[in-house]
């Protein structure tokens, strides 16, 4: 096919399904500050994921990991057990989809656990727990305990979220008879970012002609920052 005179080649959904199978199970992973060879990176995971099966690990020449694991299970059960650090360095973990985009998705949204104190029981349906977590991102996964209620005392989902704005610190949600609950909010940790996009519309009005030099610098800045790791209480 041809578009504006130009050959086009056109994939159909048969010719990538193999291959988006196979990389679903893949987590991306990057490692806050300088990174590690990917020997370091296999040692890591032969020391601290030594209760699944063996990953393939690959290193891509921006700077991140895919690590391709062996089921869902695996794979789940990694991002539950996390935050992990790599030489005191934040490790960022986040599922790999068709659509990725390193500069796009690693130093913008990042996977964040959020628990929810002493939410309502009637809330603790699968679909319930889904619209919560789209209202602050996009839901990933509710763990075991929550999703069997085998723990009451609160709720805990993993939950991609935009980190380049303020945290929020309650979501309101309104029940099936109209009451609004003020729920809290309390993350396994935080990111402590820059907010780039106020920073860029205050340059843009001030030295228009800067804005693409200060993108490129304050991206390689969130590559090297620093991530404070919080516990949860003083969140």
């Amino acid at each position: 096919m041809a578009a504006d005179g130009e050959i086009v080649v056109q994939l159909e959904e048969d010719d990538v399904a193999a291959e988006t199978e196979k990389w679903n199970l893949s987590l991306v992973a990057y490692v806050v500050g300088n990174t590690p060879s990917i020997g370091a990176m296999e040692r890591f995971i032969a020391n601290q994921w030594n209760f699944v099966t063996k990953p393939k690990v690959l290193l891509h020449n921006d700077g991140y990991f895919v690590i391709r694991f062996a089921s869902a299970k695996d794979r789940n059960a990694v991002l539950f057990f996390g935050p992990y650090t790599l030489y005191n360095q934040l490790i960022i973990l986040r599922s790999w989809s068709v659509d990725f985009d390193f500069n796009e998705e690693v130093l913008r949204t990042i996977l964040l656990g959020v628990k929810l104190p002493n939410m309502p029981l009637k809330c603790w349906s699968e679909r319930s727990l889904s619209k919560i977590g789209s209202g602050l991102g996009k839901p990933i996964y509710a763990d075991e305990c929550t999703s069997k209620a085998e723990r009451i005392s609160y709720s805990r989902l993993l939950i991609e979220m935009d980190v380049s704005r303020p945290l929020p610190g309650t979501i309101k949600v309104c029940d099936p008879i109209g009451k609004i609950i003020d729920q809290p909010l309390a993350y396994d940790w935080k990111p402590q970012y820059c907010h780039l996009k106020d920073e860029m519309k205050k340059l843009a009005k001030r030295e228009p002609g800067k804005v693409e030099d200060r993108i490129a610098q304050a991206r390689e800045k969130l590559k090297t920052i620093q991530i404070q790791m919080r516990d949860p209480a003083g969140a």
